[in-house]
């Protein structure tokens, strides 16, 4: 009994770990589909852009077509599963969402941002040591 309780608490973390999409798996998925943009920047890349030395990556998925942005919404809600929402805004069936998720010492370590209409999404997530939401938008805006 205790070996089948052990081995029950020792797959747990794997179970639970097979049901959440990685933003990884999102680009892959979408990389190889028509009507489907997908950028990754790297810290190098960014620092030769003059853009914030503390920004580890950026990574952003773009769906323009009606045949994948249902799977899509679906994918990013599962994606986001475990962030706070930082803000949230429904402007007419366009939605905009921040996300983020923090340390154990508070700093904000990763953003995800998403816009979302009827016929377009684009997700983009933004890995850090540190960053302010000022910071985040100047990135946004590049």
């Amino acid at each position: 009994m205790k070996r089948l309780i052990i081995l029950t608490l020792l797959c747990l973390p794997m179970v639970a770990r097979g049901q959440d999409v990685t933003f990884a798996e999102l680009v892959e998925k979408y990389s190889s589909l028509q009507h489907c943009t997908t950028i990754e920047l790297s810290k190098q890349m960014l620092q030769s852009m003059d853009v914030q030395s503390d920004i580890d990556s950026l990574v952003a998925i773009s769906v323009e077509s009606d045949e994948h942005i249902a799977s899509f919404r679906d994918d990013v809600t599962r994606v986001t599963t475990g962030y706070s929402t930082m803000l949230s805004v429904n402007n007419s069936g366009e939605l905009v969402k921040i996300y983020g998720r923090s340390d154990n010492n508070g700093h904000i370590t990763t953003l995800i941002v998403v816009t979302i209409s009827s016929s377009e999404g684009v997700v983009v997530m933004i890995k850090v040591d540190d960053i302010s939401l000022s910071d985040a938008s100047s990135l946004i805006s590049l």
